[in-house]
C-alpha cells in the first residue's frame, strides 16, 4: 500500500492460534522486533513449521515452535553487510550457547536474533524448537511465562503475586532441563526480567538483545557482542534497493545520505522505503525532491513507516508507527532528568567518527562520571578507547531537535579555547582534540563571540597551517578579520597578518604573502612589538630568498637577527642563524654555512630545541655529503634521526632516512 508517497508495509502476520486464548495476558511485540521487519522490504508470509523442522523427543513430542517468533527474512539478499557477522554469532552460540547482542536503538539486534532463529545449523543443533519472548520497556513477565507454558504443553500452578517469580520460571527450567531448546529474550530493558526469562536447561542455548551494554555483560559476559552499524558500502546498498537509478546520477548525495545516519539500519531502510515509493512515480523530479527532503535531520527523524497489522495491547494502537525519532525517544524518556540533560548538552559536539575526551564530555555537560556511564550503558554514547567517547550523529540529531542548550555551547567555546591556550606548543594533543576545538570556534563564529574566536584562532592557525589544513585555516582567519572590527587589540591585527602571510606563502602566493607580512610589520614597528617584527622579518626573507633576491634575504634576515639578540629571542635567533647558513650554502659559501649551523646547534642544544637541533644537523649532513665527506654526513644524519623519532617528526623522519640512502648509494 501507498500513502503519501511512503510506502507501508505488513509487518507482521496475523496470529490466528487457538492455543493463545487459555493466555490471559498476551504482550505486544516489542519495538525492537518490529524494527527487525523494517531492515528487508519483505518477510515470509506465514511461519508452518515444516516437516525437515520437527525433532523427534524422547517422550515422542514434536519440536515445539513459538507462535510469537517472527518469520524468516524471504528476500534474496538477506541481512545486507551482516554475513560475517551472522557467521560470528552462529559459531559462537554454537560453541557457547550463550550470547547477548547491545548496541543503538535500531541498529539491527532483533534481526540478527531472528536470522539467527532460522539459521539450519542452530535448529539442528536445538531441535527441540525455539522460545521467543519480545519485551519492550514494559515488559510482560507474567505473561511471557504463562505463554511459554502453553507452548511447552504444562500447566503452571496457580499461586499468588508474587510467588510466581519462583515457581514458574522453576517449573519451566524442570521441563527445560533435559530438552534441547533455543531461548530468545528480545528488547530486554530490565536485568531482573532477563534473569527470571533465563530458564534453559544445560542442553539450550539462549540469545539476548539489549540496548544496555551493562545488561548483555553481566548475562553472556565475554560473548557480549556490540552490534555496530553498517560500513558505507553495505549503506548504500541499502539506501538505493528500491531506487537503483540513484547511483547514476546522484552518487555523492547517497553517500552523503549513508553518512548522514550514521550507517544505521532502521534509519537507511525508513529512508529506502520512502525513496522507493517516490521512485514508483518514473519521475526523477520527485525522486530528486525526496534526497533533498532526506537532507534535512529533522525530516530524516520524523520519517515514518507504519508497523503494519498486529495483534497489540490495548493500550498500543494497531497502526501505530516507527520512525528514528520514536526508537531513540524510548531510551531518552527511560534515562534520569540529570542523564537528558546531559545528552542534550552533547549535541553541541561533533558527532562520529570524530572522538570526545573525557574531559571535554564532563566539562560540557557538567555531568557526573556515573551520568556519563548511564548513557553509555543505555547505548546512547558509546565508549571508544580509553578517556574518549563517540556519540552517533542521529543521536546528536535527536539531542539538538529537543531544544537548544546555550550555556553547554557557552562551556564548550570556553573549554575549546582555554585549551588551545593551555596546550599551544603541544601539536599531538591539539590534534586529538581538534574537531572539539573546531566546534568550538564555529559556536564561538555563530553565537558573535568575537573575543573568544580571536584567542582560539590565534593559537590554533599554526597549527592548521602546520598541517596543510589551508582551506579550514583561510576559513578561521577571515573570520578573525571580522571579528577584529568588534575585539582584539593592534597586537591581533598584526598576528592576524603574519598568520595570512603565512598561509598565502604556503599556497605559493609570493606577491600576497609580502603584502600581508610588510603591512604586520609596519604595525609592529608602530606599536614597538620587537617580537612580531623579528617574526615578519623572517617571513620577508624567506619569500626574498625563494625568489632569488639573496641580497634582500641577507638583509632582512640580519636585520631580524639584531632584533633577536636585542631581545634575548632564542628560538628566533636559531631560526634567523639556520635561515642565514641556507642561504651561504645557496651561494657555496661552504664554510659560512657551517658557521652559522653550528651556532645555532649549539644554542638549540643549550635550550633543549630538539626539533630544531635535529633540522640543523641534517643540514650540515648535507653540507659534509655535498662536500664528500659521507661518513661525518652519515654521523649527522644519525644524530638528526635520533631527535626526529624522540620528537615524532614523521616528515624530519622521512628526509633524514632519504639522506642516508643517499650518503649509502655514494
Amino acid at each position: 500500500m501507498i500513502a503519501n508517497g511512503v510506502i507501508y508495509v505488513d509487518i507482521f502476520p496475523r496470529r490466528t492460534d487457538q492455543n493463545l486464548e487459555e493466555i490471559v495476558e498476551v504482550s505486544a511485540p516489542s519495538q525492537d522486533e518490529v524494527f527487525a521487519f523494517l531492515l528487508l522490504p519483505h518477510t515470509a508470509s506465514a511461519l508452518p513449521v515444516s516437516s525437515s523442522d520437527t525433532c523427534p523427543l524422547p517422550g515422542g513430542n514434536a519440536a515445539v515452535y513459538d507462535p510469537f517468533l517472527p518469520p524468516p527474512f524471504a528476500d534474496k539478499d538477506g541481512l545486507l553487510g551482516r554475513d560475517l557477522l551472522l557467521q560470528q554469532l552462529e559459531e559462537r552460540i554454537l560453541d557457547t550457547q550463550r550470547i547477548a547482542m547491545h548496541g543503538l536503538p535500531g541498529v539491527g539486534k532483533t534481526a540478527l536474533a531472528i536470522a539467527l532463529t532460522h539459521s539450519a545449523k542452530i535448529r539442528a543443533r536445538f531441535c527441540d524448537g525455539i522460545l521467543w519472548a519480545g519485551l519492550g520497556l514494559h515488559a510482560h513477565l507474567l505473561a511471557e511465562l504463562r505463554r511459554w507454558g502453553t507452548v511447552l504443553g504444562i500447566s503452571l500452578p496457580q499461586v499468588a503475586f508474587p510467588e510466581f517469580q519462583e515457581t514458574w520460571p522453576q517449573a519451566l527450567r524442570e521441563t527445560l532441563e533435559e530438552r534441547r531448546l533455543l531461548l530468545v529474550i528480545d528488547d530486554a530493558w530490565q536485568a531482573d526480567v532477563v534473569k527470571m526469562l533465563d530458564i534453559g536447561g544445560p542442553a539450550c542455548a539462549c540469545i539476548l538483545t539489549t540496548r544496555f551494554e551493562h545488561i548483555a555483560a553481566h548475562f553472556a559476559g565475554e560473548n557480549a557482542f556490540l552490534i555496530p552499524e553498517l560500513e558505507d558500502v553495505a549503506g548504500v546498498q541499502v539506501l538505493t534497493r528500491f531506487a537503483p537509478q540513484l547511483m547514476e546520477y546522484e552518487r555523492e548525495t547517497v553517500w552523503d545520505l549513508v553518512r548522514a545516519v550514521g550507517g544505521l539500519p532502521l534509519a537507511l531502510t525508513l529512508m529506502s522505503k520512502y525513496l522507493g515509493g517516490q521512485a514508483l512515480t518514473h519521475q526523477p523530479r520527485r525522486l530528486r525532491s525526496a534526497l533533498a527532503y532526506l537532507q534535512n535531520s529533522k525530516q530524516r527523524l520524523h520519517l515514518q513507516v507504519p508497523q503494519g497489522s498486529c495483534e497489540w495491547s490495548s493500550s498500543q494502537p494497531e497502526r501505530a508507527e516507527v520512525s528514528i525519532e520514536s526508537v531513540i525517544a524510548l531510551s531518552y524518556f527511560y534515562l534520569s532528568e540529570s542523564a537528558q540533560k546531559a545528552l542534550r548538552a552533547l549535541s553541541v559536539f561533533p558527532a562520529k567518527p570524530k572522538l570526545l575526551s573525557h574531559n571535554a564530555v564532563l566539562a560540557v555537560t557538567e555531568a557526573s562520571v556515573e551520568i556519563i556511564q548511564m548513557l553509555c550503558d543505555a547505548g546512547l554514547l558509546e565508549q571508544a578507547r580509553a578517556g574518549y567517547y563517540l556519540i552517533h550523529p542521529l543521536i546528536i540529531d535527536y539531542a539538538r531537535l529537543l531544544g537548544a542548550e546555550p550555556a553547554a555551547t557557552a562551556r564548550l567555546i570556553m573549554y575549546g579555547v582555554d585549551f588551545v591556550e593551555a596546550h599551544a606548543v603541544d601539536a599531538e594533543v591539539l590534534e586529538q582534540e581538534s574537531a572539539i576545538i573546531l566546534a568550538a570556534l564555529h559556536y564561538a563564529w555563530e553565537g558573535r563571540r568575537y573575543a573568544e574566536l580571536i584567542r582560539g584562532v590565534r593559537h590554533f592557525a599554526p597549527l592548521l597551517l602546520r598541517w596543510g589544513w589551508y582551506r579550514l585555516a583561510d576559513q578561521l582567519l577571515q573570520q578573525t578579520a571580522t571579528a577584529l572590527r568588534h575585539a582584539g587589540d593592534r597586537q591581533d591585527e598584526i598576528i592576524l597578518r603574519e598568520q595570512l602571510s603565512t598561509l598565502a606563502h604556503a599556497q605559493g602566493n609570493y606577491g600576497q604573502s609580502r603584502e600581508y607580512a610588510q603591512e604586520g610589520l609596519m604595525l609592529a614597528y608602530e606599536t614597538r612589538n620587537e617580537a612580531l617584527a623579528v617574526t615578519l622579518l623572517t617571513r620577508l626573507g624567506v619569500i626574498a630568498q625563494e625568489q632569488g633576491d639573496y641580497t634582500r634575504t641577507e638583509a632582512l634576515y640580519q636585520e631580524g637577527l639584531v632584533l633577536a639578540r636585542a631581545q634575548g629571542m632564542t628560538e628566533q635567533i636559531i631560526i634567523l642563524l639556520k635561515n642565514l647558513g641556507v642561504l651561504a650554502k645557496k651561494r657555496g659559501d661552504y664554510a659560512q654555512a657551517q658557521k652559522d649551523y653550528r651556532e645555532a646547534l649549539t644554542l638549540a642544544s643549550l635550550f633543549g630545541y630538539d626539533a630544531l637541533r635535529s633540522l640543523l644537523l641534517m643540514n650540515l649532513g648535507v653540507v659534509a655529503t655535498e662536500q664528500g665527506a659521507y661518513a661525518q654526513a652519515l654521523t649527522f644524519y644519525q644524530e638528526g634521526l635520533a631527535l626526529a623519532q624522540k620528537t615524532g617528526s614523521r616528515e624530519q623522519i622521512c628526509l633524514l632516512l632519504s639522506n642516508m640512502g643517499v650518503v649509502a648509494d655514494s
